[in-house]
This record gives structure tokens, C-alpha cells and sequence, in this order.
């Protein structure tokens, strides 16, 4: 499951997702809506704390898009 699937997924659970994930990242909680709406892809460093605290590998949550 991808980052943005993930937090589209939440319901009652996604302010304070975004809230934890603002958290450990270090940035505003916008940001993160900006990371899960797909608008914007985290830097490498913050997809690394994302993927530990989430327990899921980094090239799933955040899988290389490629361009035809």
C-alpha cells in the first residue's frame, strides 16, 4: 500500500496521522496533506523516517513513477 493509499484510507484516524507524521518529519501538517494527496513527494530523508515509523519499506509506500 502506498503512502497516499494509506492516508486516503483513514477516516476518523487521519488528522492524527498527519499530526504524528508532521511530527516526526518536522513539517506542517499541510505538507503532509500536500505527501498523501500526491501533490508533492517527500525528500528521501523524511520517506526514510516515514517508512520506519510505519514499519512498511520505503520503495512501497513511495514506489519510482515513471513517465511514458
Amino acid at each position: 500500500m502506498t503512502f497516499k493509499d494509506y492516508g486516503s484510507s483513514l477516516s476518523n484516524e487521519r488528522t492524527e496521522f498527519i499530526k504524528r507524521i508532521a511530527e516526526i518529519t518536522t513539517c506542517d501538517p499541510t505538507t503532509v496533506s500536500r505527501w498523501i494527496s500526491g501533490e508533492f513527494k517527500p525528500s528521501r530523508r523524511r520517506r526514510a523516517i516515514i517508512a520506519e515509523e510505519m514499519g512498511i519499506p520505503e520503495e512501497t509506500l513511495f514506489p519510482e513513477t515513471t513517465k511514458a
